[in-house]
């Protein structure tokens, strides 16, 4: 906080623009400083102050203090102090706010708008209207009515008044409106409503929202006294409650009271009987009214963003409703609601219901209960004598659904949309082809083995989207869904498509894949008919195809989508294609898009591709191309191709039989990095070859030049050799990438797309600093598409390209001239105010002001625009990440984040700035902001931090997270991506993708393409840094200098995994170990009282899925392997005692901060514990553990071909896990001892501990490990006893006293 003895150099302006600089003490109030300028200028005794801001005015109070709003404003903004000190002085402070002293005796019409701030408009102010029965006078800086209106108030219809100075309407002149329906005074920052306002009789909506209004003084205003009062709109005000007048309205129908200060709906509310529409989102109610019932004309209601947990039995009285939206409370049950005979639409997502009961109405349509801890649906007849439903859209995702019974769908029978994604579901019933009504159906990211046969049956069925599950075939029934256009199986097990049916008219019936005689049917599509045979429907309607990171291989599983002959679009990307077959796209002369990459093609079917004319998107980074056939150039329509990261090594001369983009003119994304192996030299003719006027035409100018592709966006050109090649200049529009993958000594690697519009939104910054070899910046701006209302020939980046331009050199110098610190690190207030001063200046920019000064200095200044409307009201993302040393810095703000790869796990080092964070909700409304039930900042903005919106400042600012981390020796990588990319792809997932390569640019190609395949069709921008670079100098690097003519090694391709995992959480993970053998290390695993738990808790199919998928997941992490698993207990061996030590220390913590259902959460087994310190303990799921080794006989079981563990050492080794209380992991001596060797380093080494991992060792040091010691424990057949110890990672001692009888152990 300042010194309140300072004292304050405040600019206060006239209306003309005159401003004077007055020093006051901070502690003086508005009279004082009114004082003060009265003894030095020519304001007269009734001037006043007027505080201007967020294009709106306000009147201060003579007992106001200056200095106090100037400090509310800064930290609303995300100012420090210091902050607002180094960029807000002088004449900059009027970004936020400014004092403009008015003068009684000046009109309007001589005080031209000087703020230039958040509204912009002409310095002319003057009132020139044609028809005066709609008024907008908007942002208009009024402080009183216009004469003009005066003399035609009894013309006006509707009058917006919205965001100006006014403090009353004059009495007579709303009198004179006999004709005003519609009357706003939003955000005119009144506290008390307008004597007169009810004296306008013939109103009937009326809009008060976003001012300063409490209780009292909307008592004051009589409102019910305006007889014909239709809509209220009370939004984002300061109530507490509403005045009992309000009973009195005998035509009120809107009401609109969100965005206050509500604990209870009040009392009133209630009495106001011809109510049909009520908001009351975002206040803090916690519970409804028992009287809500009496509400019998209502018909929409809308509670968004409270907390309330139960809707009262009353609620069924509510016959008329039929919409309610009470997302984003704690509602358990929703049954009372669904069963309202007239309700349609009911929106319930993140609540607390368990049970889903679709018991519904018979009106009811629309159902999201998305974002619930749904463990079961059931479904009851409804309760009106029928069994007729009309449901036609379902929301059930992001659930814990493990099962779909098979009484639920057959009695949808008129669902259209069906959303079932994000849930652990392993199938979906047969009884899906009952839902003839069906038009699309979402099942991805759930754990899905096989669609069901009877999908053939939904003839109107459009799209099926089931990527990232655990399909390993798809069902024949397939090619029978005719009207079938989108259909999404990436990350599947997939290695074949289906055999389609294909019937020859006349001659001998054909036999299905099931054996089957085939006939041609009575009635057919004669459409469908070629060359004598009947294809079967799916041929004709799939329009789009993604099949991406499946097990594809060549002709044999490729063949059969030859038939598919309406594709618009195939993804076969990360498959197990060497070759596609020959003719492959032949019958598909319609597609547009095909995407291959991450493959092993060394060649493409040249003659195919070139009769694809319609093809403009083509994406074959990571294969092993060495050349592109020369058949691509026919291609005219051709926007996009991405051949990044294969071997390409042509010489551009060999024009003649090799692809050049010269030939394609309308290129606009063109991406030829990390060709290693590619050098781009001046091209000219061969010698001894003759020009013919086809060739002369594109070889006038070299052919290795890039300037003749004028409408490019993006050209890629990392890590190639280029010498004296012509390259574009970058513009507003256009990005080029020419340097090395190697930055500050850190090796990193980008990809990204345009976006199905191919316009330039996401602008990448990386710099490293010279003579500072262990400093980097690495930074992203912009968003994923442009605005949707830019005009055409706009650039939809101004605001990224101001920040690309200018970011390096503000940080640069906040780092050398940094004063006034208040971090640990320079680089901290650095990133914080480089984010806070180039939102300035980038507003500065956009928006100019002519400036003429005086001698006693002035701002008579018009505000210029210099971009169109959309851009003014418009702003961008931004993610910073700058290293130093062992140091990381992030800042961010918006959607653009960054996560680390710690061993395998996902580390954020960001914050997404979404308006439904709680920290976030409540700054916007401390702003005097506001969230729409749509979840938008004041029904306009999705983000709650970002750079621009300079017309939503504060409530929006641009003030970055910024996280300082200490980068370690387990750091893999640094992930940086936009939205495009995290809005489609999760942390863990990324963070899998990362583990399995070392080549940071394959790691943000292979990011990017899942995006895609996923369904993300904007902007894509991914960053990877590799971070063990900061700590092992010896990884290789493999650096590009432009034109020195090195050549370079081969392409290293990462091996394909040949074990054969057939599930989606570990397919990423580094493959399984070798059976060990020998002396090995044996852990047996179990879940405490998991057989009650199966029996009474709804929450444990889910639960045992995260258990097991944990366990699997850790043990390829730690390098162990998976002897058997059993319901509910595993075996696991290690070929060391220290990696079996590190995967139960580091399960058990996993375990504590898992994700478990909430009803797990409430039993008794799986509550949260804290020990005496307030330290969580014990959380979910309980799991005890025993750790013995030896030398064990191995056998592989014949049947799992498993290896299997016999003898006295794996007896031994149950034994001592059985002896474990849950959540504790006992250890046998011989485990002991190598701890205290290795570890605690207390005892010498054994002969076993050089053979230890150092990885495992590091990984026990990391976690911390506290031994417990048991003593002799008599096991249960063995005469001599066995000393006995229990460990806990470190905080998780406590559990050792758990229990009320201590250990469960006998001496």
């Amino acid at each position: 906080m300042p010194d309140r003895d300072r004292e304050f150099t405040v600019r206060v302006y006239s209306p003309n623009g005159i401003y004077h600089s007055v020093v006051l003490g901070i502690n003086l109030t508005v009279d004082d400083l009114l004082s003060a300028l009265r003894r030095r200028t020519w304001m007269n005794d009734s001037g006043w102050l007027v505080l201007r801001e967020r294009g709106k005015e306000r009147t201060l109070n003579t007992h106001e203090v200056p200095f106090d709003i100037i400090c509310r404003r800064m930290t609303e903004a995300g100012y420090s102090w210091n902050d607002g000190l180094i960029l807000l002085n002088g004449e900059h402070m009027s970004f936020l706010l400014k004092f403009v002293c008015c003068d009684p005796d000046l009109s309007i019409s001589h005080r031209p708008f000087t703020s230039g701030l958040h509204g912009h408009r002409s310095q002319d102010n003057e009132i020139h209207l044609e028809t005066f029965d709609y008024v907008d006078f908007t942002g208009r800086s009024l402080r009183t009515i216009p004469i003009v209106l005066h003399q035609h108030a009894d013309q006006i219809i509707s009058l917006k008044l919205t965001r100006n100075p006014m403090i009353d309407l004059p009495l007579d002149f709303l009198e004179a409106c006999t004709q005003i329906r519609d009357l706003r005074l939003s955000n005119m920052s009144m506290r008390r409503i307008p004597a007169g306002l009810a004296a306008a009789k013939q109103l009937r909506r009326l809009d008060l929202a976003s001012n300063y209004i409490k209780l009292k003084r909307l008592e004051e205003g009589r409102l019910h006294r305006i007889p014909e009062l239709m809509s209220l709109y009370l939004q984002n005000n300061l109530l507490k409650d509403l005045p009992t007048s309000f009973a009195e309205f005998e035509f009120l129908a809107t009401l609109n009271v969100s965005n206050n200060q509500l604990k209870v709906i009040p009392d009133v509310v209630t009495k106001i009987a011809t109510l049909n529409d009520l908001d009351v989102s975002f206040n803090a109610l916690e519970t409804l009214p028992l009287n809500i019932g009496d509400l019998h004309a209502l018909e929409r209601f809308l509670c968004v963003g409270n907390m309330i947990s139960e809707v009262p039995n009353t609620f069924c009285r509510l016959k008329g409703l039929e919409y309610v939206d009470c997302r984003r409370n704690r509602i358990v049950d929703l049954t009372v609601v669904m069963n309202l005979p007239r309700l349609k639409s009911l929106f319930a997502d993140h609540n607390a219901i368990h049970l889903l009961d679709l018991s519904v109405g018979l009106s009811l349509t629309t159902v999201d209960v998305s974002h619930n801890e749904i463990t079961r649906v059931i479904v009851s007849l409804p309760p009106f004598d029928s069994a007729s439903l009309c449901l036609t859209m379902l929301d059930l995702s992001n659930a814990s659904l493990t099962i779909l019974g098979p009484g639920v769908l057959d009695k949808l029978t008129t669902l259209r949309v069906l959303k079932l994604q994000h849930n652990t579901l392993s199938y979906i019933p047969d009884t899906l082809g009952e839902l003839a009504q069906l038009e699309a159906l979402y099942c991805y990211d759930n754990r899905l083995i096989k669609l069901p046969d009877t999908i053939g049956k939904l003839a109107r069925l459009k799209l099926v989207d089931a990527h990232n599950n655990n399909l390993r075939e798809i069902p024949t029934t397939i090619w029978h869904c005719s009207a079938l256009t989108n259909l999404n199986l990436s990350s599947n097990f997939v290695v074949t498509f289906p055999v389609p049916t294909i019937i020859p008219i006349q001659g001998e019936p054909v036999s299905s894949v099931n054996g089957h005689t085939v006939e041609v049917p009575e009635e057919y599509n004669h459409d469908h008919v070629i060359l004598g045979h009947l294809y079967p429907p799916l041929s004709f309607s799939l329009e789009y195809l993604f099949i991406s990171e499946n097990k594809l291989s060549d002709s044999e599983g490729l063949q059969n989508i030859a038939f598919l002959r309406a594709l618009l679009a195939i993804n076969l990307s990360y498959n197990e294609i060497d070759n596609l077959p020959t003719g492959f796209f032949r019958g598909m002369p319609k597609l547009r898009e095909v995407y291959l990459c991450g493959n092993e093609m060394p060649t493409l079917p040249a003659e195919d591709l070139g009769r694809l004319r319609g093809l403009h998107t083509l994406y074959l980074s990571g294969n092993k191309l060495t050349v592109l056939p020369m058949e691509l150039s026919r291609l005219n329509q051709l926007v996009v191709i991405d051949v990044s990261n294969n071997d390409l090594r042509y010489n551009v001369n060999n024009h003649e039989f090799d692809w050049n983009w010269n030939y394609n003119r309308s290129l606009r994304y063109l991406n030829l990095s990390g060709n290693r192996r590619l050098a781009i030299r001046p091209g000219g003719r061969p010698a001894g070859i003759s020009w013919s006027s086809h060739e002369r035409q594109h070889t006038m100018n070299s052919l290795s030049s890039f300037v003749n592709l004028r409408r490019l966006r993006n050209l890629g050109l990392m890590d190639i050799t280029i010498t004296g090649s012509n390259l574009p200049d970058e513009n507003d529009n256009r990005r080029i990438r020419s340097t090395a993958s190697i930055v500050g000594g850190l090796g990193y690697g980008i990809s990204d797309c345009l976006g199905r519009e191919h316009a330039l939104t996401m602008l990448d910054l990386v710099h490293e600093f010279p003579g500072h070899p262990n400093r980097a910046l690495f930074a992203m701006f912009g968003n994923i598409g442009p605005p949707k209302a830019l005009p055409p020939g706009i650039s939809p980046n101004r605001h990224a390209k101001y920040l690309h331009d200018h970011f390096l050199d503000f940080f640069q110098n906040q780092m050398d001239h940094s004063h006034m610190l208040e971090g640990k690190h320079m680089a901290v207030d650095a990133l914080r105010r480089s984010f806070l001063g180039l939102h300035q200046a980038m507003h500065n920019q956009l928006f100019t002001v002519m400036t003429r000064k005086t001698s006693a200095g002035s701002a008579n200044s018009a505000p210029m625009v210099n971009v169109d409307p959309v851009t003014a009201r418009g702003g961008c993302s931004g993610l910073v990440v700058y290293i130093e040393g062992r140091k990381l810095f992030s800042a961010n703000v918006g959607t653009a984040l960054g996560v680390i790869s710690r061993k395998g796990q996902p580390l954020l080092v960001s914050k997404k700035h979404d308006p439904w964070n709680p920290e976030e909700l409540r700054r916007i409304r401390k702003s005097e902001g506001w969230i729409s039930p749509s979840g938008l900042v004041n029904d306009e903005v999705d983000v709650s931090r970002s750079f621009g919106y300079y017309h939503m400042l504060p409530v929006i600012h641009a003030s970055p997270d910024i996280y300082e981390y200490d980068i370690s020796d387990v750091d893999e990588f640094l992930i940086m991506g936009n939205r495009g990319l995290w809005d489609y792809v999760d942390f863990q997932m990324a963070v899998d993708i990362a583990s399995t390569r070392n080549d940071p640019a394959l790691v943000a190609q292979q990011l990017r393409d899942v995006a895609m395949s996923y369904g993300s069709i904007g902007n894509i921008m991914v960053m990877v840094i590799r971070l063990k670079d900061v700590h092992d100098k010896s990884i290789p690097h493999r650096p590009t200098l432009l034109g020195s003519g090195l050549e370079f090694p081969p392409m290293t391709h990462t091996l394909r995994m040949n074990h054969p995992v057939t599930d989606k959480n570990i397919r990423r993970v580094k493959s399984e170990i070798a059976p060990p053998t020998g002396h090995v290390a044996l852990v047996f695993t179990d879940i405490k009282n998991s057989a009650h738990l199966w029996e009474v808790n709804p929450g444990m199919p889910a639960a045992i899925q995260l258990h097991n998928e944990l366990m699997r997941r850790q043990l390829r992490i730690c390098g162990g392997y998976e002897s058997k698993s059993q319901g509910h207990m595993f075996l696991c061996s290690f070929p060391t005692v220290m990696a079996a030590v590190w995967f139960c220390l580091s399960m058990q913590v996993h375990l504590l901060y898992e994700h478990w259902p909430k009803e797990f959460l409430e039993c008794e087994d799986g509550q949260p514990i804290e020990d005496s310190s307030g330290n969580l303990i014990a959380r979910g799921m309980s799991v005890h553990m025993g750790i013995h080794c030896g030398a064990p006989l191995c056998v592989q079981n014949p049947v799992t071909f498993r290896m299997d563990y016999l003898g006295p050492v794996i007896n031994r080794a149950a034994l001592v896990s059985g002896l474990a209380r849950g959540g504790q992991i006992l250890c046998s001596a011989e485990v002991i001892r190598e701890i205290k060797a290795l570890v605690l380093e207390t005892v010498p080494k054994t002969e076993f501990s050089r053979s230890q991992p150092p990885k495992a060792i590091d990984g026990v040091k990391q976690l911390g490990v506290v031994i417990k010691d048991i003593g002799n424990q008599k096991l249960e057949g063995l005469e001599a006893p066995e000393f006995l110890s229990a460990i806990y990672p470190f905080g998780l001692e406590g559990r050792h006293n758990l229990g009320p009888g201590g250990p469960r152990l006998t001496n």
